[in-house]
């Protein structure tokens, strides 16, 4: 069964504040609580680490939270990535969630291996054809967080998993990465 995710560190990344993210915030917001009690499938891609993303969905909680709603995250694995968990553990306030998956692109095939030919990566294949049980047993906006490479594979590979897609949205990290020296930088003489 899929573990939900851990809390946020109270030392968590600080999330973008420029103009488009806000906005792109404000309007997932409210599709959220618009579509709350029917099934809508949202996809989020993002480039956010874990910690930036973590922050977003602490933020998403506490102000879903205003409209009586809750924000459930499930954590996939190489190991545990079946929807049909997902659905398993809704619960009985199912119809005041939003759900949130994550960990989409470690489950086994999303990247392919190098000479082997190109197949559906079993998790997307499961996905696709499970959708009209997620329609019908979810009561609550799905968001299914996928870094850029596997929202492509998403498109790619679970077509018909997007007859229920509502609406994208895009969370781009603004902040420059400060990457650690190469070793070949640290090596050379001064």
């Amino acid at each position: 069964m899929p573990t939900p995710a851990t809390p946020p560190s109270p030392l968590a990344d600080p999330l973008p504040r420029d103009e488009q993210t806000e906005q792109e915030y404000r309007s997932l917001v409210r599709a959220l609580r618009e579509t709350r009690g029917h099934f809508a499938l949202f996809p989020v891609e993002s480039d956010y680490r874990p910690s930036l993303r973590d922050a977003l969905f602490d933020r998403l909680d506490r102000d879903l939270s205003v409209a009586g709603m809750k924000l459930r995250v499930v954590k996939l694995s190489r190991d545990e990535w079946d929807p049909k968990l997902w659905v398993e553990i809704d619960g009985p306030d199912g119809d005041g969630q939003a759900l949130a998956v994550i960990g989409l692109e470690v489950t086994p095939g999303i990247i392919p291996e190098p000479g082997k030919p190109r197949r559906r990566p079993p998790a997307l294949a499961l996905l696709n054809n499970y959708r009209e049980a997620l329609r019908k047993r979810l009561h609550g906006p799905l968001l299914l967080w996928c870094d850029p490479f596997t929202h492509v594979a998403l498109q790619e590979h679970s077509p018909d998993l997007f007859d229920c897609y509502a609406g994208l949205f895009t969370f781009l990290d603004t902040q420059p990465r400060i990457e650690p020296p190469r070793w070949w930088e640290l090596a050379r003489p001064t």
